[in-house]
């Protein structure tokens, strides 16, 4: 872990600063208040999990882990490319709500650390 930045769990919009992961692409925790399932990135982003789905097999767990990230990437991908119509599967997500451009670099981060998170699920 570097550095700290400030994050709002997306179950109860409680802040605080917690250290941004360095080596991993995110890390898996909870929320200090409500205690709810959350996923850092290391961009700072923090998406909400669900807690019954990680206590189930280690299956359904990494289905559920990468079905939050596809969500997230895919949106981000639609607002880079300018995309007026979100894909499908990310309507009525919790990432419907706007969110700044990302740069390219950005994006070829988020790609690399997408497909680092791919290989190590195989």
């Amino acid at each position: 872990m570097s550095g700290l930045t400030v994050v709002k769990c997306p179950h109860c919009d409680n802040q605080g600063m917690v250290p941004i992961p360095k080596e991993e692409p995110f890390v898996i925790g909870c929320c200090p208040n409500c205690r709810e399932a959350i996923l850092l990135l290391h961009s700072g982003a923090c998406l909400p999990l669900c807690k019954q789905i990680l206590e189930c097999s280690a299956k359904e767990q990494a289905d559920h882990v990468c079905s939050v990230l596809l969500a997230y990437y895919q949106a981000h991908a639609n607002r880079l490319f300018g995309c007026d119509q979100a894909d499908e599967f990310c309507q009525g997500s919790i990432l419907d709500s706007p969110q700044t451009p990302i740069s390219r670099k950005e994006a070829e981060a988020m790609k690399a650390n997408f497909n680092g998170l791919l290989r190590s699920l195989t």
